[in-house]
């Protein structure tokens, strides 16, 4: 079973065009997209107050989640 932030790789890689399931020197091609990830995940650590006054979670919350996510990324 594959976590949210491999299936964001997965995804990011075939946006591009490529096959997940695709290998390049022995290496799943789309985990070479796992630092596209980061970033992503890095630019929505800090939610904007409009995420907040929706009243979806707490910024604690928010950011424990996301800091979850990035651990995942390495």
């Amino acid at each position: 079973m594959r976590n949210a932030i491999e299936e964001a790789a997965r995804g990011l890689c075939s946006l591009a065009g490529y096959s997940p399931d695709e290998f390049t020197r022995g290496t799943p091609i789309c985990l070479s997209y796992l630092p596209h990830v980061r970033v992503v995940l890095k630019a929505i650590q800090s939610p904007k107050d409009a995420l907040l006054d929706a009243g979806m979670c707490s910024l604690q919350q928010w950011e424990a989640m996301i800091n979850a996510a990035l651990e995942q990324c390495g």
